[in-house]
């Protein structure tokens, strides 16, 4: 599977900016998750870290994709 499909993504808005900064860097991609909007490479979301759930997460990108 190729890497640039999987991203990572945590409640810490720090570590998150960290994640795209790394995928951004890695695959030549000018963002992983921004804002509402999701890279269209992206095809897995690892929701990282207790307590982070999908099924209990608010953002917009979340709900728009994949709830």
């Amino acid at each position: 599977m190729p890497g640039k499909w999987i991203s990572k993504y945590d409640k810490d808005p720090d570590k998150n900016l960290r994640y795209n900064k790394m995928y951004m860097d890695s695959f030549d991609e000018p963002y992983m998750i921004l804002g509402e909007g999701v890279n269209e490479n992206i095809k897995i979301v690892h929701f990282a870290n207790v307590w982070n759930n999908i099924h209990d997460n608010e953002e917009a990108w979340v709900k728009d994709n994949w709830q």
